[in-house]
C-alpha cells in the first residue's frame, strides 16, 4: 500500500484481444478490490460530469493505445463492448466508479500532444519497450551468410533499425503519462514491469509544473 493517502486513482486497461485469466488476475480483480476499499456501498447514483472529473476511482478503456499497432477501428470498437462487459462481470460497478473510454475525452489526445513538445527524446529512447524493438529489428535473419551478416550490421545503425517502427510506439508512454495527470490521480495501480513509466510519468509532470511555472500536475505514486 501507498505511503500517502489516496486521494484518486487511475487505471486503465487496452481493449485488445480476447479478455482472458490474466486480465483478470493482473488487473480487474484489483480494480473491484480497490472499488470495494475506496468506495464502498450503498450503492450511489453514477457519477457524470463535474462529479465524474473528481471522482476517487477512474478506470479507462485505453483504446488510443490499441494504435501503436495497425488496427481495424471496427474490431477495436466491438472488442471495447466486449471488455466493458468483462469488466462488470469481474465485479467491477459503473455506480461506484467512472468507467470510460479513452478516446471519448479529446483532453487525453491534446495534452499528451503538448506533453509530447516538453519531453527530451532521450528520456523515451531509455524506455525498455523501446529498445526491446530495437534490437529485435537490429537481429539478422540469416546468421552465418555473408548476406545476413551485413543485414545485421545495417541494421545496427539507430537510423535503420528504427525505419520500420512507427512514431506511436515510441511516444506512447507520454500519452501514458498524460492519461494520469489529466485527472491529477495521487494513485496508478501497476505491476514490477510498468514501474518505468511511472517513473516517466513523474517527471514529465514535474518538468510541466517547471515549463508552466505551476504545481498543477500531481506526482503519481505506486500502488501495489
Amino acid at each position: 500500500m501507498a505511503a500517502t493517502k489516496i486521494s484518486r486513482v487511475f487505471s486503465a486497461i487496452q481493449p485488445t484481444g480476447i479478455p482472458h485469466l490474466g486480465n483478470y488476475l493482473g488487473t480487474l480483480s484489483n480494480w473491484a478490490r480497490l472499488q470495494d476499499q475506496l468506495v464502498p456501498p450503498p450503492l450511489a447514483p453514477k457519477p457524470s460530469g463535474a462529479e465524474a472529473s473528481s471522482h476517487p476511482l477512474l478506470y479507462a478503456i485505453a483504446d488510443l493505445h490499441s494504435y501503436t499497432l495497425p488496427q481495424d477501428p471496427r474490431t477495436i470498437a466491438k472488442q471495447t463492448l466486449a471488455m466493458v462487459a468483462s469488466i462488470i462481470a469481474c465485479g467491477v460497478d459503473p455506480n461506484r466508479c467512472v468507467l470510460f473510454r479513452q478516446s471519448a475525452i479529446p483532453c487525453h489526445a491534446e495534452l499528451a500532444w503538448l506533453l509530447n513538445c516538453i519531453t527530451p527524446v532521450g528520456w523515451l529512447h531509455r524506455m525498455t519497450q523501446w529498445k526491446t524493438k530495437m534490437q529485435t529489428r537490429a537481429q539478422p535473419t540469416d546468421v552465418g551468410t555473408e548476406r545476413a551478416q551485413s543485414g545485421f550490421e545495417a541494421a545496427s545503425d539507430p537510423s535503420t533499425a528504427t525505419s520500420k517502427l512507427c512514431l506511436g510506439l515510441f511516444a506512447y508512454p507520454v500519452l501514458q503519462a498524460a492519461d494520469i495527470i489529466l485527472y491529477r490521480a495521487s494513485h496508478v495501480p501497476i505491476g514490477e514491469d510498468q514501474k518505468q513509466h511511472l517513473e516517466l510519468t513523474r517527471d514529465i509532470a514535474e518538468m510541466a509544473n517547471r515549463q508552466y511555472k505551476t504545481k498543477f500536475f500531481v506526482l503519481p505514486e505506486v500502488l501495489m
